[in-house]
């Protein structure tokens, strides 16, 4: 535990921490601007080792505030700042864990109760006119990702898979007719 102590209660670490953090951000700026808002949270928001630069900052304040003993009236400053910054980083993981976003579009004069999941999904419905099969499978796509994906189920006992041909940004699906009469595919 001491060991654990020393090592988040030095103020090089906060500072490396906080230069990262800052890096990520400019960073995650930049990629949003150029490749999306999905490629930024895929390739930022979302990733391991931005969660574990937060929690570090965390724990950083937190061991500073024992280290410098900083609940002493003439501190009680720094103290709120290191407690607010703490409070954030739980709110965030907070909102992060157990809550949902999206789009409530509400137009002047009107009143709304829907909202649109920011999320992807990539939804099938399979029918042959008595029986209906439902696939849902939350999908991540962005320029700077792999966005292959595979969905394989059966139908009726026919084996039926689901996969990406090609990345295309901003597209507009189509549903084309397979020449051969045997499937339908999406053209982009």
């Amino acid at each position: 535990m001491k060991i654990f102590y020393r090592i988040f209660s030095s103020p090089i670490l906060a500072l490396v921490l906080l230069l990262a953090f800052a890096i990520a951000m400019g960073a995650a700026t930049f990629i949003e601007n150029d490749f999306g808002t999905a490629t930024a949270w895929i390739k930022v928001y979302n990733s391991t080792w931005f969660e574990l630069v937060i929690i570090g900052l965390g724990l950083c304040f937190a061991a500073n505030i024992y280290k410098y003993r900083l609940w002493r009236k003439e501190k009680w400053a720094i103290l709120l700042f290191h407690i607010a910054f703490i409070i954030i980083l739980i709110g965030a993981g907070i909102t992060r864990y157990y809550s949902y976003g999206g789009i409530m579009r509400i137009r002047e004069g009107k009143s709304s109760s829907t909202i649109i999941s920011d999320k992807n999904y990539l939804q099938v419905h399979i029918t042959d006119g008595k029986q209906t099969k439902h696939l849902k499978q939350e999908l991540n796509f962005s320029p700077l990702s792999d966005n292959d994906f595979s969905i394989s189920t059966d139908f009726n006992a026919n084996p039926i898979k689901i996969s990406n041909k090609r990345f295309v940004a901003d597209a507009t699906p189509e549903i084309v007719d397979d020449p051969e009469k045997v499937s339908l595919y999406c053209k982009w």
